[in-house]
């Protein structure tokens, strides 16, 4: 297990009542994986962290101040410039494939529930 700072850019959904980190501060993220005595040890499906990757992550907060990915490879999706997302997991391949589709997405699944 190896911990990663990511830098929040936008949330766009929380649970009514969640405590939420400021946009723009760094969260720890929990990861399978990682470098030991200068070996990498990753899961195929669950790449470690680039530097400087842009990711969507679905996160939920551990009982420490860190977070974990939500359903390990199938709440995370990587961000390219044009603000399309990428799957990781084929599981969530039905994901809008953009964030103003997803948020849009989210936002209209709250509020049904």
């Amino acid at each position: 297990m190896s911990n990663v700072d990511v830098t929040v850019g936008k949330i766009l959904y929380s649970r009514a009542g969640e405590t939420l980190p400021a946009i723009g501060s760094s969260v720890i993220v929990a990861q399978t994986g990682g470098v030991s005595n200068g070996v990498l040890s990753e899961i195929r499906d669950d790449p470690i962290f680039g530097n400087g990757e842009r990711v969507l992550l679905f996160l939920t907060h551990l009982e420490d101040s860190r977070y974990k990915v939500t359903g390990g490879p199938s709440g995370r999706f990587t961000v390219d410039t044009s603000g399309r997302n990428q799957a990781f997991s084929t599981l969530s391949a039905s994901i809008p494939n953009s964030l103003d589709s997803l948020s849009a997405a989210l936002k209209k699944t709250a509020l049904q529930h």
